[in-house]
This record gives C-alpha cells, structure tokens and sequence, in this order.
C-alpha cells in the first residue's frame, strides 16, 4: 500500500512561500528564481513552479518582463480587503455545504 501521508511538494511549496509573503520574508517587487527556491526548499523546480502558478493565480505574485515573476506589491488596506472577501465565500459555501449535507454525510462527521 502507497503511503500518502505527506503533501505533495507543489502544496508544501506554496504553504512556505506564501507564508514567506504574507510575513515580509519575500518583499514587494523581490524576484522568485525558480532554481533558488528548489535549492533552498530541498525540492525539484517542478513543484516550485506549480507553486507559482498557484500563487499567481492568487494575485500574490505577478510576472514581470520576459519569463520572471516578482512578488506582488500589496497594500495593507487590499490585503485585508482580500482577506474579507475570502472569509465571506468561504463561510457561505461552508453554510451552503450544511444545508445540502444529506443525514449520512452529517453522521460521517
């Protein structure tokens, strides 16, 4: 049997990258080099590169000129802007998940 109990690299990547974002370890305007990263994460540039994207499509970095991607420079003001919309989505799809749950998914939990 296949051990699935760690995260794929790509999830591990993003969790630390964003962390290093949302806590000013990687600044507004820095540029993220691929082949740094996966030196410094202990990983591939493949899942590097997925974390990327992944944090791209989240407006926390932005691509530059060429094939480079820097971090985004946010406001406090949009973050916490994002933030708001977020809790929002996610407690209306938690509360549309509760009334949709059928009896035998409720007794799962």
């Amino acid at each position: 049997m296949e051990d699935n109990s760690r995260p794929p690299a790509s999830d591990s990547a993003y969790d630390v990258l964003r962390a290093r974002i949302l806590s000013g370890e990687l600044t507004p305007g820095e540029r993220l080099i691929e082949q740094t990263l996966a030196k410094d994460l202990g990983i591939s540039r493949t899942p590097v590169r997925e974390a990327i994207r992944r944090l791209l499509h989240e407006g926390f970095v932005e691509k530059g000129k060429g094939y480079s991607t820097r971090v985004t420079d946010f406001y406090e003001e949009e973050l916490t802007q994002l933030f708001e919309i977020r809790r929002r989505l996610e407690c209306y799809a938690a509360g549309r998940a509760a009334r949709m749950a059928t009896d035998k998914e409720v007794a799962k939990l």
